[in-house]
């Protein structure tokens, strides 16, 4: 299984704008969101990165980020102190 599919195993869903995007979007029981990219904002990571990720509240103002990552590690370090779902960047999933 790839990391993009892990990610939509995990209720990330894909926003796409032609031409301009194309983003990994998580929304949180609460309504805050995260929003993941690679590292340019532009299009869906590679599975092994960069990654940047941004969190924004149900309203849209931004919580945190965005915030680049190297690697998955770093990246699944960054979700678990803000997400309610298991990490699919955590390599020992």
């Amino acid at each position: 299984m790839t990391l993009y599919d892990q990610w939509i195993e995990h209720g990330f869903e894909v926003e796409h704008t032609p031409g301009v995007s194309r983003s990994l979007i998580r929304v949180e029981t609460n309504g805050d969101h995260f929003l993941l990219t690679d590292s340019g904002g532009y299009d869906i990571p590679n599975d092994d990165g960069p990654f940047r990720i941004m969190q924004l509240s149900r309203t849209g103002m931004l919580i945190d980020g965005p915030t680049n990552f190297h690697n998955r590690l770093a990246l699944a370090a960054w979700l678990r102190r803000r997400s309610s779902i298991a990490i699919p960047t955590d390599p020992r999933m």
